[in-house]
């Protein structure tokens, strides 16, 4: 599991990396959620491609990001009271990394 440090109105980044040349004989879908299971990022692959453009819900890609590569590097847009918690990467709804983000106090 990783850690992640934000304050109210900083945006931090997560990373994740696809291996896009396993699971080629059908489609996979990616998803980050946030700790109440709302969907942040999700992104669909067939064949090593991109299946289904990637939609984004209170994130942007990030620097370093590139969801044709299988780079999902997401920003999240500032943060806000209560984001805390754990943050899932799943693989057709198999979780693969999790992320727990602590905010700061002020």
């Amino acid at each position: 599991m990783d850690t992640a440090f934000g304050w109210i109105g900083s945006s931090p980044v997560f990373t994740y990396t696809v291996d896009l040349t396993i699971d080629k004989d059908k489609p996979v879908a990616y998803t980050l959620y946030t700790p109440t299971q709302h969907p942040l990022l999700a992104v669909s692959y067939y064949n090593g491609a991109v299946f289904r453009d990637a939609v984004y819900n209170n994130c942007a890609l990030a620097q370093g990001g590139n969801i044709s590569a299988g780079f999902l590097n997401i920003q999240l847009f500032p943060l806000q009271a209560g984001q805390q918690g754990t943050y899932t990467y799943t693989k057709t709804n198999v979780v693969q990394k999790c992320i727990t983000l602590y905010i700061y106090g002020k």
